[in-house]
């Protein structure tokens, strides 16, 4: 039975009601889509079908992903603070001594 804030896809034949926090029932068919989308991608490399083994790689795929994202957004930051500082140090050099 679906609750009301649960959305149903259907992935590789399987159907599921899903109830995402923070996301709308169209981001929820999407996100279920990227995973077809992935599943059928990785599915010729595999000897045999096994749906299982399928979503565990899609599954990893998609750890990969955010895990590289995550860092590269860290990186950024780091990025982005050290230029604030030579800005901010700049500043200070350009307005000289005295009181602010």
């Amino acid at each position: 039975m679906m609750q009301k804030d649960e959305t149903e896809v259907t992935v590789k034949g399987v159907k599921l009601n899903i109830a995402m926090e923070g996301l709308t029932p169209m981001e929820v068919a999407a996100i279920a889509q990227q995973v077809e989308e992935k599943m059928t991608e990785l599915e010729p490399g595999l000897k045999r079908v096994d749906t299982q083994k399928l979503a565990i790689l899609a599954a990893m795929h998609f750890a990969a992903e955010l895990f590289n994202l995550e860092h590269k957004s860290k990186d950024l930051r780091a990025a982005d603070s050290r230029k604030i500082d030579e800005l901010a140090a700049g500043l200070k050099e350009a307005l000289g001594p005295g009181p602010l």
